[in-house]
């Protein structure tokens, strides 16, 4: 393995581990969060446990009353209750909506942190989902991704989303799913497009790949990659730049000199 090779696989795994990071961050907060969920319901309970003793003065109160005095009582004490409870009722609506966004945010954060987590129905990682997370995250990550220099640049205008960019498949006539990017080697400049079959569907040999410089057994290394679950830094480098490095760039740099 090459020193360039590690350079790249550990470059990767800092990557994620900045990524896992951040996410355990998040994880804590909602925690912490939770526990202050818990913390306000013992103290609505204590609320109301006071309400029942503020119940029992006023009762007190009441039979020191005149009779006249006592009717007039009657008829506002309910009322006055009764829109106390309401009040109460809400604040515990309130605190519940409130615990129950922030299961789900952590449920979300923890599948975020599993490493399968991009699975379709057949329990097969979806390479064109993840590839896409991956590459925004660098992209967030690297501010010098976002416009093209003479330098290497893995990747820079990610966009489309595999959760859907329909586009019509000449070979299965419905939309299908496509994830597009544009990356830099030795200031050549490529897009490239890699689509599924079908909406649905993330099989690694039935994808498709399509860059805006023709780079010959494209779609094949693109299989390959998906087949056996290589992250996007992989793909960049060891697959486009490569065929780059073979079929494109050896030819500009012999017609400069």
């Amino acid at each position: 393995m090459t020193n360039s090779s590690n350079t790249d696989i550990t470059a990767a795994l800092l990557s994620r581990k900045k990524y896992n990071d951040s996410v355990r961050d998040k994880l804590r907060t909602v925690m912490n969060i939770e526990e202050l969920q818990k913390k306000k319901e013992l103290l609505l309970l204590k609320k109301k446990s006071l309400c029942r003793d503020q119940h029992e003065e006023l009762q007190s109160t009441r039979s020191k009353l005149t009779t006249t005095q006592q009717q007039v009582f009657d008829q506002i004490y309910p009322l006055m209750t009764s829109i106390h409870r309401l009040q109460l009722q809400v604040l515990e609506l309130g605190e519940k909506v409130k615990e129950s966004a922030a299961t789900k945010e952590k449920d979300a954060i923890r599948q975020a942190l599993s490493p399968v987590s991009d699975q379709n129905d057949g329990g097969r990682v979806d390479m064109l989902r993840e590839w896409y997370k991956q590459m925004m995250y660098h992209c967030v990550s690297h501010t010098d991704t976002h416009a093209p220099t003479d330098h290497d640049v893995l990747y820079f205008n990610v966009s489309n989303s595999p959760e859907m960019r329909p586009e019509p498949s000449p070979r299965h006539g419905s939309p299908r799913r496509a994830l597009s990017f544009s990356t830099i080697r030795k200031g050549v400049s490529v897009k490239v497009d890699i689509t599924a079959a079908s909406l649905l569907s993330s099989v690694p040999a039935e994808l498709e790949a399509r860059s805006s410089l023709y780079l010959a057994g494209l779609t094949e290394e693109v299989q390959i990659c998906a087949a056996e679950q290589r992250d996007s830094s992989y793909l960049v480098t060891s697959v486009i730049w490569r065929l780059l490095d073979q079929q494109i760039v050896t030819l500009v740099t012999s017609e400069t000199r």
